[in-house]
């Protein structure tokens, strides 16, 4: 697993109220699918970058840039399937692709 990304077992959780809030959405969300996990992206804070959330088309994405590129990262259900995937476009060219850059080419992945 990348540093931005985790996957959270759905078990008891003690923790921030935003992290249980976090823990219960994924709950709910095995439970949908008939599994024993949950699937989201997060942003580790102890690395030195900037972040900056945004959505696109109704889904939640997280624009990275930190030294040596940037990245965009979002989750995804599948229609009609119950699966969910994890994308991340990482550019690390030296060229610093804008955050607009990077929806431009992570938009024909968006259902």
């Amino acid at each position: 697993m990348s540093q931005y990304e985790r996957m959270v077992r759905c078990t008891e959780h003690k923790g921030s109220d935003e992290e249980a809030a976090i823990a219960d959405q994924l709950r709910k969300q095995a439970e949908a699918a008939g599994r024993n996990y949950g699937f989201t992206a997060y942003v580790d804070e102890q690395v030195n970058f900037t972040a900056d959330k945004t959505v696109v088309n109704g889904t939640e994405m997280i624009y990275t840039k930190y030294r040596g590129g940037n990245s965009l990262t979002w989750s995804a259900a599948v229609p009609g399937s119950g699966d969910t995937y994890q994308y991340q476009i990482d550019e690390m060219s030296g060229q610093f692709l804008s955050k607009e850059a990077l929806i431009a080419i992570a938009k024909p992945f968006l259902y």
